[in-house]
């Protein structure tokens, strides 16, 4: 008869002396309500009609508010030409998902919020997600996210109604990769329109020999083209020099053939610019 109290008295000692839980806190997901507005913004608030930056158009924006707390910290974007309707897809650097259809109006329809299904870790804490780059194969809706910390490249599958990212499909962590730093890894990834791939790390630099006959690290930052899918091909490396300052965050391909890159810089606080 004496067990039920002892019990107790064991678990009420547990509860005193044990400190509470002081380990990673889990990732902030979003709500199952998808709760966001859209404003139209003009790329020159001082001049409206202004459409020309540099050797680009100006076609149109948009900013994307919500109530949500988890909502934010988009890192990557694909947009897919479906019917009469544009699919866009945003991805957090946390594996949060946001999709919508837009059309000439630029007001988004169809809004829905999810998580990625799957990916390194086990999805509780930010660095099992720390999702930066995202390419898709528009023909099929297969897309690939390349992931922070981990410095892996993981595939999604569409679903039946093309919904990107729907189903997890597997995951590689190139050996060319381990070497890049964990907050610094596969920024930037695009799926060329001849199914070759190029990645570009954010802040990994390729070694030189440095004047004095010793090994320091460059200026650029190293870069792995593969001639397919990367969870089937080996990566080529190369080295992409962006402008003194700035480190890439994004590669897009323009319809010629060539490559865009979108470089950034940081200073503290919060402070980020362009070239």
């Amino acid at each position: 008869m004496r067990r039920f109290p002892t019990l107790l008295f064991v678990l009420a000692s547990v509860h005193l002396l044990v400190p509470g839980w002081s380990g990673t806190s889990r990732l902030p997901l979003l709500g199952a309500a998808a709760d966001m507005t859209a404003t139209r913004v003009r790329i020159d608030p001082a001049d409206p009609s202004r459409r020309r930056l540099g050797g680009l158009t100006y076609l149109g924006g948009v900013v994307l508010r919500s109530r949500d707390s988890a909502f934010g910290g988009y890192s990557s974007i694909a947009v897919r030409r479906r019917a009469s309707r544009t699919q866009v897809t945003l991805l957090s650097d946390g594996g949060n998902i946001v999709r919508f259809h837009i059309g000439d109006d630029w007001r988004p329809a169809g809004i829905g919020f999810a998580a990625l299904p799957g990916g390194p870790g086990q999805g509780w804490s930010k660095r099992d997600r720390d999702s930066e780059s995202l390419t898709i194969d528009a023909a099929t809706g297969t897309a690939w996210v390349g992931f922070e910390y981990w410095n892996a490249v993981g595939r999604y599958a569409a679903g039946a109604d093309g919904t990107l990212l729907a189903r997890f499909d597997g995951m590689v962590r190139p050996r060319a990769m381990r070497e890049w730093p964990d907050n610094g890894g596969p920024e930037s990834m695009v799926r060329l329109r001849d199914g070759r791939f190029v990645v570009l790390s954010e802040t990994a630099r390729p070694r030189v020999r440095t004047s004095a006959g010793g090994v320091g690290r460059g200026t650029g930052r190293r870069g792995l083209l593969f001639a397919g899918d990367p969870l089937n091909a080996r990566g080529v490396g190369f080295t992409y020099v962006p402008p003194v300052g700035f480190s890439p965050v994004d590669v897009a391909e323009l319809p010629d053939g060539r490559l865009i890159v979108l470089n950034r810089a940081f200073a503290a606080p919060f402070a980020f610019s362009t070239p």
